[in-house]
């Protein structure tokens, strides 16, 4: 019984490395396949990719906000204008 419960917990355990021996293999076949330069160049086009997406959400907030703030002042001047006659 106990040498079943070993067997069962080793050929599991060896199932879950085995199954990813192949992933971890092509991880570190990209990886060695690539000079540093070419590293870089990816890095770079990530953040590049990234701050664009940063500075667009950024700049939609800050477009809502100034909306926001130039309705809220019409409404002000209109409420100005109206008492004020």
């Amino acid at each position: 019984m106990k040498n079943d419960l070993v067997e069962h917990v080793t050929s599991t355990a060896a199932q879950a490395v085995i199954s990813k021996a192949p992933y971890v293999g092509a991880t570190v076949t990209i990886i060695g396949g690539y000079s540093l330069n070419e590293w870089l160049a990816i890095v770079g086009i990530i953040f590049t990719t990234l701050t664009f997406f940063l500075n667009w959400h950024m700049q939609r907030q800050r477009l809502k906000l100034m909306r926001e703030e130039a309705e809220k002042q019409r409404e002000r001047w209109s409420e100005s204008e109206s008492n004020s006659e």
